[in-house]
């Protein structure tokens, strides 16, 4: 028979006494709450877990199946985040101007950029040209967002002239 309440506030009071000084008390504290437990038909598992315990044809108590659901939920669960952060990825890859890391498209964005050097101060003019002369094919994430807000701003600068 499934454990009740008074079972369960039973076997927690005697788990309290695991902490007692007196290791014949906490022998038989132990014991006495292994032997509630088994009594009942549970396992330690689905006591601890709260997972219901199933019964097999024959009738013994077995935690398994029910653990698995457990597992199986979790791993969709994963699996959904996993999901959810590739697409985040994706959309974060996808600039007006190209992905931020393929040197053709970053490289695009910079030679529009220098095409205009009236709209840029000192530091952006740098900024742009050591971008022109790297020798790696990427860009750091704070590189890719400078770049894509002085895009912005060109893109800005040729609406208002009516381009």
């Amino acid at each position: 028979m499934p454990l009740d309440q008074k079972d369960r506030v039973r076997i927690s009071r005697l788990l309290a006494m695991f902490s007692s000084d007196a290791d014949g008390e906490v022998i038989n504290a132990a014991r006495l709450a292994h032997k509630i437990i088994k009594g009942s038909g549970e396992t330690w598992e689905s006591f601890i877990l709260g997972i219901p315990v199933s019964r097999t044809p024959n009738g013994h108590a077995s935690a398994q199946s029910a653990w698995d659901d457990v597992v199986r939920r979790a791993k969709a669960k994963a699996d959904e985040a996993t999901a959810r952060e590739h697409q985040q990825r994706r959309e974060q890859q996808s600039h007006p101007w190209g992905r931020r890391t393929s040197a053709p498209g970053y490289m695009t964005g910079v030679d529009a950029c220098l095409e205009h050097p009236h709209l840029w101060n000192g530091w952006e003019t740098e900024f742009l040209e050591s971008l022109r002369s790297r020798k790696w094919p990427t860009l750091t994430d704070k590189q890719g967002v400078t770049l894509y807000g002085m895009m912005e701003k060109l893109n800005q600068h040729r609406a208002d002239m009516g381009w």
